[in-house]
């Protein structure tokens, strides 16, 4: 939920149909882990604090691709996980490809309606 309209930015990403934390939870898979997009799920004054050009126009920022790492990194340290999965639903499909793009431990990588190409996607 980045944008109201092609030129409105959403005041709140949150998606309002969250079905693939749906589909996470009912995933029977031991260790997974959902990560949401920058600035979801947020308390109404932790987004106040986030920068809106982290949904929107900075969303495939370095920092953000380094503060997934560092979210994976965790899991695995106490999941004690060797190998990951990557799945990638709608605009967390390309932030699928830049994490797996510097990690060697990526056996999969999945996306779901992923905008890879964005110079032709919002041309």
């Amino acid at each position: 939920m980045a944008w109201v309209t092609p030129t409105i930015r959403s005041s709140d990403p949150t998606p309002d149909d969250t079905i693939t934390l749906q589909l996470a939870i009912q995933d029977p898979t031991p260790n997974r882990l959902y990560l949401a997009r920058p600035c979801q799920f947020l308390t109404p004054r932790d987004l106040a604090a986030c920068n809106p050009a982290y949904w929107t126009s900075h969303r495939y920022a370095p920092e953000i691709v380094a503060a997934l790492n560092d979210a994976i990194e965790q899991a695995k340290r106490r999941t004690q996980a060797r190998k990951i999965a990557l799945f990638g639903y709608s605009g967390g499909g390309a932030p699928a490809i830049l994490v797996a793009a510097g990690r060697n431990d990526v056996i999969r990588i999945v996306t779901i309606a992923g905008n890879l190409d964005d110079s032709a996607w919002t041309h």
